[in-house]
């Protein structure tokens, strides 16, 4: 019977809203009782696996209802009710938690859960569960903002799968993850290439949700780049694609893309019917979502009945003590005056001392603005005393490269021309020495030369930064030597000389220490050229090392520091012992572009 009248009570609220519901909807709230009367058995008998399975069942349909902030109620507390006994489902619930927390914008809770699950998944060996919260997390990182962190998991997952897995439905999963991460750099070419892998796989296995997705994907990627006409034509398909199937969910943005694209086309009959589609799409999610909210209230509304009688009551009660206490108006009258006199005598005394105080923040804040402007120009000196130091330095490398090659190198020349002109008498036999002689001076030479060019690059001077890697990597790479690769992306900035032979002096020295300290097989530099900044990434496959920044002061990475500083740039180096050297600069577009108008195609 009280079920009945459940159900009668939550068609009656649904009726005002204007919605009909089918009766497998209106039978939701039978369910959510049947659960909680579950979990109250199960907490009579104290048993943690029954109370553990109850409250994950709520959760679950807290979820499915959309009911989040509810969701993840359920599920911390099923969290609880393991204690100590941390078992596999123990992490699958925090999974899920990382997931909601995603959905919540509550990214610094989704990064906790996330972060736990992940390395639980890893060293038990589940890659797929690894795969999935990998990917969960780099989102999570990369709307922190903390795009270093978000490129590593997304990567994680990548290699996982292509290593362990190759599961064609997960590297779809994975592209999308990373696509994301690419349109937030700026790498729109780089996502576009992705998007269009994806849509081949998604085509392939016949997933409509994956093939629409990445379809906006595609586009969004080719209106930012300027291709607007190619852009309409391939989201006019996504649109088809996403009403057949039923998906409109992505409609809205499909069509507020299109409205866009058709602005840039001129097209202005489209962009009116495209705002229309927008606006109906909008309004049919959120009657879906008034739907979810109708259901919560019919659910809520029993209990939240009784406690609005009750607190009318109450009010109803206030009321007749309020009118038998009319006769004691006249001293309450009194006593409020005699309060308020007193209140505005402490408000007088307080505005005083509130003065007195406001002038001391005052002081305290010129202090501080001074102590500011002290440390800015201490910065500022220091900044000019590095770049002092570093011209000297490049100063004293072209001096030394100069003398080398104009003396030393003109000189051994001589001597090596004189020695071809001494020829042995007739009749006396060859001398081996004199030819070792000859052998050395020709090596002597050589090595005279190697050291001035890499004391004034001349390749730099003449052909720019680009051109100058590419020797840089010709010359280390040899047959007994490591393999050294170099990559760039983007668009390439048009630097001044200075800025120029600073990034090559840092390249340099991390590509020396790769194959000094490293013991490297293979060394990998790549430069990312994005709007907002250049990404310089140096990485071997060496053996590592402890790395802690107060430990290592050696005149290598001091240089490097200096002019990673110089240049307003970040500096950060990921290692380990046997896990191979990272180091990562990152350093404002706008430091570097001798102008900000013209760019260069690689």
């Amino acid at each position: 019977m009280r079920c009945f009248i459940k159900y009668i009570i939550s068609i009656i609220l649904l009726s005002f809203t204007g919605l009909n519901l089918n009766a497998q909807d209106s039978l939701l709230p039978l369910n959510k009782s049947t659960l909680h009367e579950d979990l109250q058995h199960a907490l009579a008998q104290n048993k943690s696996a029954r109370i553990i399975d109850a409250y994950i069942r709520l959760a679950e349909h807290m979820e499915t209802n959309s009911q989040a902030d509810s969701a993840v109620y359920y599920y911390l507390k099923a969290l609880g009710a393991y204690g100590n006994d941390k078992k596999e489902g123990f992490y699958s619930i925090k999974s899920k938690l990382g997931s909601l927390y995603l959905v919540l914008l509550d990214y610094d809770n989704a990064v906790a859960q996330l972060n736990e699950s992940t390395q639980y998944y890893f060293k038990k060996k589940k890659y797929y569960a690894y795969v999935k919260n990998s990917n969960l997390l780099g989102m999570a990182y990369l709307k922190k903002k903390n795009q270093v962190l978000a490129r590593r998991n997304f990567l994680n997952s990548i290699e996982i799968n292509n290593t362990y897995l190759k599961d064609t439905v997960l590297k779809i999963e994975n592209n999308s993850f990373m696509i994301q991460y690419l349109l937030d750099q700026g790498d729109n070419y780089s996502a576009l290439k992705l998007a269009n892998t994806s849509i081949k796989l998604a085509e392939i296995k016949k997933l409509p949700g994956d093939l629409v997705k990445n379809k906006i994907y595609a586009a969004t990627s080719l209106f930012s780049i300027g291709k607007f006409k190619e852009a309409n034509q391939i989201l006019l398909s996504a649109e088809r694609l996403a009403t057949a199937n039923k998906l409109t969910e992505d409609l809205p943005g499909i069509y507020k893309l299109l409205s866009k694209t058709s602005l840039e086309l001129g097209l202005k009959d489209s962009v009116i019917y495209f705002l229309d589609k927008y606006t109906m799409s909008i309004k049919e999610l959120t009657n879906m979502e008034i739907v979810r909210s109708s259901k919560e209230i019919s659910e809520k509304f029993n209990s939240e009945n009784k406690d609005n009688i009750i607190k009318y009551l109450e009010s109803q009660n206030a009321i007749k003590t309020f009118n038998q206490q009319k006769q004691q108006t006249a001293i309450i009258i009194l006593f409020v005056g005699l309060l308020m006199l007193g209140l505005l005598l402490y408000f007088i005394y307080r505005n005083y001392t509130n003065q007195i105080k406001n002038n001391e923040i005052i002081n305290e804040q010129r202090t501080k603005l001074n102590e500011q402007q002290l440390k800015q120009a201490q910065k500022d000196n220091q900044i000019i005393a590095m770049e002092f130091m570093l011209r000297g330095q490049e100063d004293e490398r072209n001096r030394i490269g100069k003398d080398l090659h104009d003396s030393l190198g003109a000189m051994l020349s001589t001597i090596k021309l004189h020695m071809s002109t001494i020829k042995p008498a007739e009749g006396t036999p060859a001398n081996g020495n004199f030819e070792k002689t000859k052998n050395l001076l020709d090596d002597a030479c050589e090595e005279v030369r190697k050291i001035s060019r890499d004391m004034m690059p001349i390749t730099l001077e003449n052909y720019g930064l680009d051109v100058a890697l590419g020797e840089l990597t010709d010359k280390f790479t040899t047959e007994a030597g490591p393999q050294v690769i170099y990559q760039a992306f983007g668009r390439n900035y048009i630097l001044s000389k200075d800025n120029e032979l600073f990034i090559y002096r840092m390249i340099q020295e991390l590509v020396n220490n790769s194959i000094k300290h490293a013991e490297a097989t293979e060394i990998l530099i790549q430069i990312n050229f994005l709007e907002t900044k250049m990404v310089i990434t140096v990485e071997d496959d060496g053996k590592g090392f402890y790395y802690h920044p107060e430990l290592f002061k050696g005149m290598g990475l001091k240089n490097l520091d200096y002019r990673v500083q110089y240049l307003h740039g970040e500096m950060s180096i990921d290692t380990q012992p046997n896990h191979g050297t990272t180091v990562v600069i990152e350093i404002p577009a706008e430091v570097l572009q001798k102008t900000s108008e013209v760019q260069v195609e690689i």
